[in-house]
């Protein structure tokens, strides 16, 4: 009759192909509600579903691609605790997130550890200095990525600066 049938092995690659895709759709949506949940300030709803997309690609992450999305969406979640004030939590992903920066030499290691290190900060500060912290970020957000202004501007104006001159 003319029909070619198809190999099992074949059919089955396509259908782990049309799985991975499904799955990739999936995932971004959820990576999309939680960080339209974060900028309603509905943090709470941002660390649940953000655990799920966490939890998911940690199932999958084998490629360097893979691990550098996990530590993308660790990072995404860290801030999100910060939100919540789960700070213990934030440290341990960040710690997470820095080593996987430096065993991979991602360009991001330093500022990574630089969140790291502020959502160190925050969780020995008390209640009203973390208010008053946040009421200066540009945004107002309760986040670890969040810095008041004037920190924005020296951090920037050290970005202009090779270490050399910044270590004089």
């Amino acid at each position: 009759l003319g029909l070619q049938v198809k190999r099992p092995e074949i059919l089955r690659f396509a259908q782990n192909d049309s799985f991975a895709i499904m799955i990739d759709n999936q995932l971004n949506m959820a990576i999309e509600s939680a960080r339209a949940a974060a900028e309603r300030e509905d943090f709470a709803t941002a660390v649940e579903t953000q655990e799920r997309v966490v939890m998911q690609v940690r199932v999958q992450a084998q490629t360097d691609e893979e691990l550098v999305t996990l530590s993308a969406q660790m990072f995404n979640l860290a801030d999100y605790y910060t939100g919540v004030e789960r700070f213990d939590d934030a440290i341990r992903l960040l710690e997470e997130v820095v080593a996987l920066d430096e065993r991979m030499s991602l360009p991001d290691a330093e500022s990574d550890r630089q969140t790291l290190e502020q959502a160190r900060r925050l969780a020995v500060m008390t209640p009203d200095e973390r208010k008053r912290w946040y009421a200066n970020t540009p945004a107002g957000l309760p986040t670890a990525t969040a810095m008041p202004d004037e920190m924005t501007q020296l951090l920037n104006q050290l970005d202009g600066v090779d270490a050399v001159d910044r270590a004089e």
